[in-house]
């Protein structure tokens, strides 16, 4: 009969130290209502931080190549043959991209389709709408060869013999 006692005790006593420690730490964790003056300084602060902040997106843009060298390659990646206008894209190439379905960069030539990976900086003007300021090339995936030009046909010259 002691020893029950002795154990409902210390379940007791060690259920009671669970309990007041929990709400401690719930105490701790607990934010401080905040003065409306402060929070606006700090709305404020926070909004003169983000002028002239930049984030980098990563997009994603398919087409043909227009051009392509050591540090960029540029994409028509639209076309409106009503108007005869061409959408180009031109996206540097720093460093060493990816490259899927090809094993050097030099393989890939204009007219050939591309799918460029590309991480695309924007920097918070002052007005509130974002401007790019940087593009950089992180995967190119190879789609498809350019189509071939059918070989024109060769006009023989006859001589005449005399």
């Amino acid at each position: 009969m002691k020893n029950i006692k002795r154990i409902i005790t210390v379940m007791m006593v060690l259920s009671l130290a669970v309990l007041v420690t929990g709400l401690v730490y719930a105490q701790e964790d607990a934010k401080p209502a905040k003065d409306p003056a402060v929070s606006q300084d700090d709305a404020g602060a926070a909004k003169e931080k983000t002028k002239g902040a930049s984030k980098v997106n990563r997009k994603s843009i398919e087409g043909e190549i227009s051009g392509v060298g050591n540090n960029y390659i540029g994409i028509i990646y639209k076309t409106d043959e009503s108007i005869g206008r061409e959408y180009e894209l031109a996206i540097p190439i720093e460093g060493r991209p990816e490259l899927q379905h090809i094993v050097d960069i030099r393989q890939l030539n204009a007219g050939d389709i591309v799918a460029v990976y590309y991480d695309e900086t924007v920097e918070l003007q002052d007005d509130g709408k974002e401007s790019v300021v940087g593009r950089n090339a992180k995967i190119i995936k190879f789609i498809k060869a350019a189509p071939k030009a059918a070989p024109e046909p060769v006009e023989e010259s006859v001589e005449a013999e005399e």
